[in-house]
């Protein structure tokens, strides 16, 4: 299970989001409860990657190579 990076509000749009910030940083351990509960991996993506200064929900591209190696070894332990 991936928990994604906490959104964050950015000038321009942060309307949009308003809110959602705190919420999505305090799903954080329910995810990670619930993965737990079900014996999944779990990952949580926002000790990893950070959201786009750009809209403050999306990833930019520079931010997916580490991404990856996150991933990729939590894979490879099921196959």
């Amino acid at each position: 299970m991936l928990c994604s990076a906490p959104i964050q509000e950015v000038e321009g749009i942060k309307w949009y989001f308003y809110g959602w910030c705190g919420k999505i940083t305090s799903a954080q351990p329910l995810y990670q409860a619930i993965a737990e509960k079900q014996d999944a991996l779990f990952l949580d993506i926002g000790q990893v990657i950070q959201v786009s200064q750009l809209d403050g929900i999306h990833y930019d591209a520079d931010q997916l190579p580490g991404l990856a190696k996150a991933v990729w070894p939590l894979i490879e332990s099921v196959l």
